[in-house]
């Protein structure tokens, strides 16, 4: 500073005011001064900043704490208003999301008075009420479910009688037919033998509807055991060669070795096995290829499957769906036989040991039959 800016100086040339300057002590001072003309001084007060501010500096002190402790009681009462509020809410949330799950049971637990409790008992009574409505639904699904069971039971009865019936029909009318004409020339000695052997063979056909019928509806039990699927198919394969012209029908066999076992009843099995593949090779009357494949299930590997494929005539779209109902045949030319049983008798087979049959066929290219069996689970 130059002197000319010293509050002394300045108050000596006549000039007044108030400044800060440092003194002798290298302090920062306020100065006060003022020129006194009658004595022509110049007079000069002094006070140390801090100690002149000292009073502001409190009362910014106690500002700032005021300020600290209003923002504080703010922030407080706003984070307990927002819980008093978004708490009900997020519980009204999760009690919509809890119901919308399928838990009629949920109850919200709000017991504040306000609107959002309103709010709340107003959505556990519509709880209540859509639990009751629910079940009253239930109950109603549950008798309507059971009445359109006894009218398929009912449909499918009527539907077996006909299939019956229309079966022994057909010995039947020729029974007739041939009692008739025996009848007629009883004398004919070489008329009567012709015409009792086809009532026998007639006869014989009824008793074999009649039984394959008492055998599709049955109860039976599962002798269920450990057992190779290779094993039985092998087995199934040497029954029916018989029946094959090595030159005529070709069997391919493509058997997993490594299959796991399977805890399956041996002779039903087989018994399916059998069906099918006397139906494969019925399918291929000019002849072709059975291919016996098994593996592991690819989607579920705890199961065995087997693919059962010939290169027959194949089977109609429209029809793929009934060749696992009782007594449908697709044998209705002369001097096919067959009651259409084998497929019946062995899909139910399959579903008992809790495993699947599905078939997949085209016209003039083949049939597949896949079945799917549980393996052995061992303890």
């Amino acid at each position: 500073h130059s002197t000319s800016d010293i509050p002394s100086v300045l108050s000596s040339d006549g000039k007044e005011g108030i400044k800060e300057s440092m003194d002798y002590r290298n302090t920062k001072v306020l100065s006060a001064y003022r020129h006194i003309p009658i004595l022509k001084w110049g007079l000069v007060a002094k006070q140390d900043i801090t100690e002149a501010f000292a009073p502001v500096e409190k009362l910014k002190t106690r500002v700032i704490a005021l300020m600290v402790i209003c923002i504080t009681v703010v922030v407080a009462i706003g984070i307990s208003l927002t819980n008093r509020i978004t708490k009900p809410i997020l519980q009204l949330a999760e009690g919509a999301k809890a119901i919308a799950a399928g838990n009629l049971n949920h109850r919200i637990s709000i017991i504040s008075q306000n609107e959002v409790g309103l709010l709340a008992r107003e959505f556990n009574q519509m709880a209540v009420k859509l639990k009751e409505s629910y079940s009253n639904l239930e109950q109603k699904v549950e008798d309507r479910t059971a009445q359109l069971l006894r009218a398929e039971r009912l449909a499918a009865v009527g539907e077996l009688a006909a299939d019956v019936a229309h079966e022994i029909n057909n010995p039947l009318g020729g029974l007739q037919n041939f009692a008739s004409m025996l009848g007629n020339e009883p004398e004919n000695i070489f008329q009567t033998k012709k015409y009792s052997a086809l009532m026998l063979e007639g006869l014989k056909r009824v008793e074999i509807i009649v039984k394959r019928l008492l055998t599709f509806s049955r109860p039976y039990t599962l002798c269920v055991s450990k057992n190779n699927i290779n094993t039985i198919m092998k087995s199934s394969i040497e029954f029916i060669e018989h029946r094959i012209e090595p030159d005529h029908i070709f069997i391919q066999r493509e058997l997993n070795e490594s299959l796991p076992f399977s805890y399956v009843d041996a002779d039903h099995i087989s018994q399916v096995f059998i069906n099918i593949m006397v139906n494969a090779i019925e399918s291929m009357p000019n002849g072709g290829t059975l291919t016996i494949k098994t593996d592991i299930c690819k989607k579920h590997t705890a199961c065995v499957t087997v693919y059962i494929i010939d290169t027959g005539c194949g089977i109609q779209d429209e029809i793929t769906n009934k060749i696992f109902e009782p007594f449908f045949t697709t044998k209705n030319k002369e001097g096919e036989k067959g009651l259409g049983m084998g497929l019946a008798v062995s899909k139910r087979i399959i579903e008992d040991h809790c495993g699947e049959i599905h078939v997949e066929s085209k016209v003039d290219k083949g049939t597949t039959f896949i079945l799917c069996l549980p393996c052995f689970k061992e303890e």
